[in-house]
């Protein structure tokens, strides 16, 4: 299995998005004790939730499977065993 295009803007979504929302839930402890939450901090914390929850399905959804049948498999494949008894 490989990643599509879908898959590594997936992945990466999934790994900066925790890290958003880092920024932003320290933006709001930082600032929590002068004044309320700046609006900065609430968007970082709600982009970095969203940007994860993206993440994890584009990384489901953009994957691609390859498989290449060898000689060796096509031959001893149960349809070919099939004809064989016939």
């Amino acid at each position: 299995m490989r990643f599509d295009l879908r898959g590594w803007i997936g992945a990466a979504l999934f790994v900066i998005g925790p890290f958003v929302s880092f920024y932003g839930y320290w933006g709001i402890i930082t600032w929590s004790g002068y004044s309320k939450p700046t609006m900065i901090s609430l968007v970082l914390l709600l982009l970095g939730a969203a940007a994860f929850l993206i993440g994890c399905l584009l990384v489901l959804v953009g994957r691609v499977q390859h498989h290449v049948v060898s000689p060796a498999e096509a031959l001893n494949s149960p349809l070919q065993e099939l004809a064989r008894r016939r």
